[in-house]
């Protein structure tokens, strides 16, 4: 057994009660690419009774990967700008220099998206 422990919410977390088919976590801390996986995690934490808990922890996390809290976390950080809106916007304290994992270059121009 690793140092490792679940956070003392864990216990009250919607995957953790959910069929568990990947691993000993719960379905929504998935961490593979699957899309109907990922959406099916992301339904599980809509409905969790701890999931801005999960989120926050998920935010303060420099090792969250998967779905935490209904958002996708990709080495510690959100996969996309529109995620980081989002959770300021249902209030979760994220850094102000937070900074998307994976940036996309714009279709219109190919260019790199600035800041």
């Amino acid at each position: 057994m690793s140092g490792w422990a679940l956070p003392g919410w864990h216990d009250d977390a919607a995957c953790n009660t959910a069929t568990q088919t990947r691993d000993d976590m719960g379905l929504a801390w998935v961490h593979d690419e699957d899309g109907a996986t990922t959406q099916e995690a992301k339904d599980i934490c809509a409905s969790c009774p701890v999931r801005r808990l999960c989120l926050q922890d998920a935010v303060d996390d420099p090792n969250a990967q998967g779905i935490r809290g209904g958002y996708r976390f990709h080495y510690g950080r959100a996969v996309s700008r529109d995620d980081l809106n989002s959770m300021r916007a249902e209030g979760i304290r994220v850094p102000a220099d937070a900074a998307p994992y994976i940036r996309r270059p714009k279709k219109e121009s190919g260019a790199w998206p600035s800041g």
